[in-house]
């Protein structure tokens, strides 16, 4: 009876000795498969902590944003009501959210 290796290549069952050869073969293969295991786990750990970076920085921009768009919404109607800057509604909401879409989208990684 054969058995499949992950290689792709046909092997005798378990049971026969290896021979010195061969035993130091797999412990190369074992060696490089552990360096590549490490280096695919420390990529991984990256990718999570800078997707972890991404989403702090976001939830921090939104709530800076939330917080700058009231107050330029409050001191702009301000200027509306004391006649100091006549401005279209649609215009005044298109200008925030223009400014705002900027603003995000140069903090955004």
């Amino acid at each position: 009876m054969l058995f499949l290796l992950a290689a792709g290549q046909m092997e005798e069952p378990p049971g026969k000795p290896l021979s010195c050869e061969e035993k130091e073969k797999l412990k190369e293969k074992l060696a490089f498969l552990k360096r590549e295991y490490s280096k695919t786990l420390a990529r991984l750990q990256r990718a999570q902590r800078a997707e972890k970076v991404k989403n702090s920085i976001k939830r921090t921009v939104e709530g800076q944003d939330s917080s700058l768009q009231q107050e330029v919404s409050t001191q702009l109607t301000h200027a509306v009501r004391r006649g100091k800057l006549a401005v279209d509604s649609k215009v005044y909401g298109s200008v925030v959210l223009c400014i705002f879409k900027k603003l995000y989208n140069l903090v955004t990684i």
